[in-house]
């Protein structure tokens, strides 16, 4: 068996980087799909950059951190098994092994994100959304919305922040004592308001 060029070996690694890269993101993308979907907010509103992506595809990783490592085993083992048998398997066999592969793998990062997620969110909830700040919420101008839709969002420092993009703030109002209630999201433009970051972490009554 001839040994590897260097040409190929670049080329392995090439394509390895690639399908990493690309599993990170699908990792990271249904992460954030389902954990905003629990706060009913669509992705696309939060602006998410391609590096974000990445970047929760990782704590994916940290979290589901030993199906990553028996994975990466199991598919290392395979890709060896192919790069010594693929003679007698022959190429069809060969094409059909590796799409299978990257098809279990991408279905194991969608199952990954999505648990990652929902734990997540599991947590925040029975931690009286400990990750998230109080807010003073001041809305300029006279066209501020009335108490029947913020509640009393506007009028004390209630407001925890979830979420800000350039053009938005996600705000939620948890209530102490009642973790399970499911909660609504406010969502404020943000060139209409001055908010004041509390280092508060706990909810009102």
């Amino acid at each position: 068996m001839a040994r590897p060029s260097l040409a190929d070996i670049v080329s392995v690694a090439g394509v390895a980087v690639g399908l990493g890269t690309a599993w990170l993101y699908t990792a990271g993308w249904i992460y954030a799909y389902v954990y905003f979907d629990r706060f009913r907010i669509p992705l696309l509103m939060l602006d998410f950059p391609f590096e974000h992506s990445l970047v929760y595809g990782g704590l994916v990783v940290r979290k589901e951190i030993w199906l990553a490592l028996a994975s990466v085993v199991v598919f290392i083992a395979l890709w060896w098994a192919l790069a010594r048998w693929a003679v007698r398997l022959g190429r069809f066999a060969v094409t059909m092994i590796v799409v299978l592969t990257i098809v279990v793998a991408f279905a194991l990062a969608r199952s990954a994100g999505r648990s990652a997620a929902l734990a997540d969110f599991a947590i925040q909830r029975r931690s009286d959304y400990a990750a998230y700040p109080r807010v003073r919420v001041t809305w300029e101008g006279v066209d501020a919305p009335a108490d029947a839709f913020m509640g009393d969002i506007l009028r004390t420092d209630c407001a925890r922040l979830l979420a800000a993009t350039k053009h938005r703030l996600f705000l939620i109002r948890s209530i102490r004592g009642a973790a399970d209630v499911d909660l609504d999201t406010f969502v404020l433009p943000a060139d209409k308001v001055v908010i004041r970051i509390r280092a508060d972490y706990t909810s009102c009554p």
